[in-house]
């Protein structure tokens, strides 16, 4: 999270689900408001694989309608993926 934190100001809450929270974060260079998916990896092997499949197909996309990816971060207790 060290990492993270670096580059971003986490903000309130938007959303969460079964493998984690969605956050609101302000990214500090550049003030811009983006979203932070942040999983916890104490999940098992199968789900963990998912969530780097998730990441490589966000990585290859670029197109108006699929949500974008900014960047990802790791570290010994949760993934943080910074999208749109």
């Amino acid at each position: 999270m060290e990492e993270f934190r670096k580059n971003y100001k986490i903000g309130k809450e938007i959303g969460a689900g079964s493998f984690g929270t969605v956050r609101k974060c302000i990214h500090i260079k550049t003030g811009q408001a983006r979203a932070v998916k942040i999983v916890i990896k104490d999940l098992q092997n199968t789900e963990a694989e998912q969530i780097k499949k998730e990441l490589d197909i966000l990585r290859s996309l670029d197109h108006l309608n699929i949500l974008k990816l900014y960047e990802y971060y790791e570290d010994a207790k949760r993934y943080y993926i910074v999208t749109e």
